[in-house]
């Protein structure tokens, strides 16, 4: 899931897994 927060660090507000 790390490795996905490297593209979703633009989206990481829709996804807020983090």
């Amino acid at each position: 899931m790390k490795d996905t927060i490297t593209w979703n660090s633009f989206n990481i507000s829709t996804v807020d897994f983090v």
